[in-house]
């Protein structure tokens, strides 16, 4: 998906909501605003993803606050919350079997999405102590329900790369992985290699223990929001050519398969809760709704 002029309300809003948490002095967060704005308009376009410019202005923002990490304590708090979440989840898990047990643990995937610190009505105040309620409300069936289709195409693959998204949800997606790998599938993961908002970085991954599910951990590109098809590693060119099924989590990963999947020889799966109505009216939604389904 390419970035419509609609959008350019939200990357405002996104940086803005950035800058907020990030620089207290009110005379220094206008200067990184009109710096952010001017690098917007110098360089906006619609013939990339939406996040290919959420990556640019994080970036600029990183650089104009010196902070190496954004909103450390807030990844940390999101991932102990993710790891106390999955146990409470692993003990459902355990008394269920076949498609029942794969579709639970899909969906509580799914609705680990809404952790983003992005996400539309949280944004980066998200309160990490209310993490239990707030999924439980997420976890509802998705609105595009392809996952009787998803299951059938993972049990025939042999080959799965997992593309992951925020902090805190990958301790739900390390659950899936886990099933994944019951059934006897090669399982890759992939990370960022440096902090953006929320996108999971190696030590997340390390924090819920991905190393010990996943057959491998690579580093899907530099920090970009989402994988980025212009700045990717050449090990996630690797394993985008040799795997059967790719599982893409997150909206921003959303836009940049959807976009290039022509570029990909096996099956893309995408999970992820949506953050506007650009997004959810693709599927003939309006709305935050739940997407699972095959591009």
């Amino acid at each position: 998906m390419r970035t419509q002029l609609v959008c350019i309300s939200c990357l405002i809003e996104d940086v803005r909501t950035a800058a907020e948490g990030l620089i207290a002095d009110e005379a220094e967060k206008e200067k990184a605003m009109k710096s952010l704005l001017r690098s917007l308009a110098e360089h906006f376009t619609t013939e990339v993803p939406p996040s290919y410019h959420i990556t640019r202005l994080h970036r600029r923002l990183k650089k104009l606050t010196h902070i190496k990490m954004p909103f450390e304590k807030r990844r940390r708090a999101a991932n102990e919350a993710g790891v106390g979440l999955a146990h409470m989840v692993a003990k459902k898990r355990d008394k269920m079997s076949g498609f029942g047990r794969f579709s639970f643990l899909a969906r509580w995937a799914l609705a680990g999405n809404s952790m983003d610190f992005r996400h539309v009505g949280t944004g980066y105040h998200f309160d990490s102590d209310k993490i239990e309620s707030f999924f439980s409300q997420a976890l509802e069936p998705p609105a595009v329900n392809k996952l009787e289709q998803i299951y059938s195409t993972l049990r025939q693959a042999d080959h799965i790369l997992y593309v992951h998204d925020n902090v805190g949800e990958i301790a739900l997606d390390r659950l899936l992985i886990e099933e994944l790998k019951g059934w006897g599938k090669h399982v890759v993961s992939a990370v960022r290699g440096g902090p953006i908002t929320s996108d999971v970085v190696m030590a997340d991954a390390e924090f819920v223990g991905l190393p010990q599910a996943s057959d491998e951990v690579i580093i899907a590109g530099p920090d970009t929001l989402g994988i980025s098809f212009a700045e990717m590693s050449d090990e996630m060119r690797r394993e985008l050519k040799e795997a059967d099924a790719v599982i893409s989590k997150g909206q921003a990963n959303f836009y940049v398969f959807s976009e290039y999947k022509k570029q990909v020889p096996g099956n893309i799966i995408s999970l992820f809760r949506t953050k506007c109505d650009v997004v959810s009216n693709l599927f003939g939604h309006s709305g935050h709704i739940n997407i699972a389904t095959i591009l």
